[in-house]
């Protein structure tokens, strides 16, 4: 018997995606698992039109909205499950998607998660993300983004994060390690999960035969928007004052703090206020959370196994110079 799964669908007001979502889940190769869907206080009716055209699938449906990360946590500790696939709503599956995933994990006794694949939904053939690499920055950005598929993303093998649209995770590390930080509330808690994966001891992996289609910014929109530019610029520090050590996490303070002057100036010369607002008080807000934050790193520290010189050197952590180059190109995108 394969080991048994659980798929949990993250949802939140993405009822005009669940169709494709749950029809393309249903027509998976693998066959020991169970669908949920995890629905944080939607209000469009996506729980009566998943228990009305989907019976299989099991709800878990919150009140409130607690955000991604603590959806998440919440919704793992009811499953019973050796695998964890984490789903957006937003997302459409390939046959082979789940197979490839528990494969990949199984191959690689090391891994404690592993990642699709994916492509832009509306434009099939242009990557989303192959796997990310970790940044300076704290943020991480998507290997392949907005490029066309070839064959240099046909290779699996160890990446830094992954997109938490689509991944697959030992329930027992998950577990282990705290789950998703919940003081990210949605945003980067996907990089975070797998830098401190790296840091206990474990691999994150990249399988581009497990494939999906993601309707990227569907639910709060695309790449520049305030509630992405809040979001990141707080959770991006939180995530670099846990996982740094003392002399990484100097140099990657500079270059936040350089990078946060230039945006500042930028929305300010283009008269993009509310994306200067947002980034302004993205900064605030990171710092009613720097007592937990101190807190978690001091344990994350304490329990690493591997130094950050080990990132780097596995080409994991990216560096300043590839940063730069990738954000500028992919400033020039219309995706």
């Amino acid at each position: 018997m394969p080991t048994q799964v659980a798929v949990i669908v993250s949802n939140h007001n993405c009822k005009k995606y669940l169709w494709d979502c749950f029809d393309s889940l249903l027509r998976q190769t693998y066959e020991n698992f169970e669908i949920y869907l995890l629905d944080i206080a939607s209000s469009d009716g996506s729980v009566e039109y998943t228990s009305g055209l989907f019976p299989a699938v099991k709800i878990i449906a919150l009140k409130i909205n607690c955000g991604f990360a603590r959806g998440y946590n919440l919704a793992i500790s009811t499953v019973e499950a050796e695998y964890i696939a984490f789903l957006n709503s937003d997302t459409k599956t390939e046959p082979l998607w789940l197979e490839k995933l528990v494969q990949s994990i199984e191959q690689n006794p090391d891994a404690a998660i592993v990642g699709s694949k994916i492509y832009f939904l509306n434009q099939p053939g242009i990557i989303n993300s192959c796997g990310k690499k970790l940044t300076y920055s704290g943020t991480g950005f998507d290997i392949g983004y907005g490029l066309k598929n070839n064959a240099n993303y046909d290779e699996p093998g160890e990446v830094g994060g992954l997109c938490g649209a689509s991944m697959l995770a030992r329930k027992t590390v998950f577990q282990k390690l705290g789950g998703f930080d919940e003081d990210y509330f949605l945003l980067c808690e996907d990089i975070d999960l797998c830098w401190r994966i790296w840091l206990a001891g474990y691999k994150v992996i990249y399988q581009p035969l497990s494939i999906v289609g993601h309707e990227f910014g569907s639910a709060i929109g695309k790449r520049d928007t305030p509630i992405r530019i809040f979001y990141t610029q707080r959770n991006a520090l939180i995530t670099v004052f846990k996982n740094f050590a003392g002399m990484r996490l100097s140099f990657s303070l500079t270059i936040i703090i350089a990078y946060t002057a230039i945006r500042i100036l930028f929305y300010l010369t283009t008269g993009q206020r509310k994306n200067l607002k947002a980034l302004l008080t993205g900064t605030g807000a990171f710092f009613p959370q720097l007592k937990s934050t101190l807190t978690k790193r001091r344990v994350i520290q304490a329990n690493r196994k591997i130094n950050d010189a080990f990132l780097s050197q596995k080409r994991l952590l990216t560096s300043l110079k590839d940063s730069a180059q990738e954000y500028f190109r992919v400033s020039r995108l219309s995706t």
